[in-house]
């Protein structure tokens, strides 16, 4: 359920490149010197993440300001957190996962299984 939420979450943003999930675990490194396992403070105070210019709301004139990529952010980390961290590894992983970005080439060469 987690990658079904996760994509869903993520559903107006482009599914990142490689080179957009090296950028994150290399600014992590310089945060912690663990940049697989973070904590919720530290990965709310990431920056420039490949989904935020996509996610962030225009602000109207007399509007509430409602920050949709720090809810997105705070989210991510509440459905892939254990013990107080988050895995940014296993979070990757289910970014990457072929299942969903190529969905019509699983579904049609027999790859997929159903039990």
């Amino acid at each position: 359920y987690k990658s079904l939420a996760t994509y869903l979450l993520l559903l107006y943003s482009p599914l990142p490149k490689e080179k957009d999930l090296k950028f994150v675990l290399r600014k992590l490194s310089y945060e912690t010197s663990d940049s697989t396992e973070v904590t919720k403070d530290i990965f709310m105070n990431l920056r420039e993440i490949w989904f935020e210019p996509t996610e962030k709301c225009e602000q109207r004139l007399n509007a509430n300001i409602y920050p949709r990529e720090e809810n997105i952010k705070e989210i991510l980390f509440d459905l892939h957190e254990k013990e107080g961290k988050m895995n940014l590894e296993n979070v990757i992983r289910v970014l990457k996962a072929e299942e969903f970005i190529n969905w019509e080439e699983y579904a049609f060469s027999g790859k997929l299984y159903y039990d």
